[in-house]
């Protein structure tokens, strides 16, 4: 079993399905960019699938949204019809950090309040020794 953490952007909007069970479940596919400094863009594909609350929450997604996803990775090989051998990756999510919950540049929070005024409001930092 490999535990992985992947931080990429949603493919596609997320689909909502249904175990045998009668349990809750989402998938998506996950592009992670994989390319070192020194080499061109490289993508790689990862299926995301999701259970119960972390299916729920998967499905508050839409194509494009930036997301962290760690779980269990697994990866499955075949060979294709015309002979050309595949690989594909999946992650069985565990827990989702969203990009959404992330305010750059000051943006504002639930309150109405800005970051930037929360740190105005804030005495300055004084380096300087106190004697």
């Amino acid at each position: 079993m490999i535990n992985a953490s992947l931080h990429g952007r949603l493919g596609g909007d997320p689909v909502a399905r249904e175990t045998k069970a009668g349990n809750t479940m989402a998938t998506a596919s996950l592009a992670v960019n994989a390319a070192r400094y020194d080499e061109d863009d490289a993508t790689v594909w990862f299926s995301l699938a999701a259970f119960g609350r972390t299916a729920d929450e998967l499905m508050r997604h839409a194509k494009g949204d930036v997301l962290s996803a760690m779980g269990t990775l697994y990866r499955s090989r075949f060979t294709t019809r015309s002979g050309e051998a595949r690989e594909t990756w999946s992650l069985t999510c565990e827990a989702l950090v969203s990009a959404k919950t992330v305010r750059p540049r000051g943006g504002r929070k639930p309150n109405g309040t800005t970051q930037r005024q929360q740190a105005s409001d804030q005495r300055p930092f004084d380096d300087a020794p106190g004697f």
